[in-house]
């Protein structure tokens, strides 16, 4: 895994036409995912490994702006030591301001 110059981890993609996305970010069919493992620590009964949510979008600039805009978020809560579910509520309604604002 690599650092972009934002400071965020980025993976290679396996085919050198496609472009690098970060490291939370990946694509299922067409449209875009945010996926963050979540800490050791902060795991626990109800707690999975990971957190996903869908960008609900197909395009890799507004994927990457969106995706951008969670990881920092998340990592916010993550060192107030929010917990899981506090976490999971509020991305949701970040992603929710952030997709509507977008359609206007």
């Amino acid at each position: 895994m690599r650092t972009s110059h934002g400071g965020t981890p980025t993976r290679k993609n396996s085919s050198s036409s496609s472009p690098s996305f970060p490291a939370y970010l990946y694509r299922h069919g067409d449209i875009f995912y945010f996926r963050l493992r979540i800490p050791t620590g902060k795991q626990g009964e109800n707690v999975p490994s990971e957190f996903r949510i869908s960008l609900r979008t197909s395009y890799v600039r507004k994927a990457n702006s969106l995706a951008r805009q969670i990881y920092f978020e998340f990592q916010t809560l993550l060192q107030r030591g929010v917990d899981y579910q506090t976490i999971r509520k509020r991305l949701n309604g970040l992603l929710r301001v952030l997709l509507e604002k977008s359609d206007r």
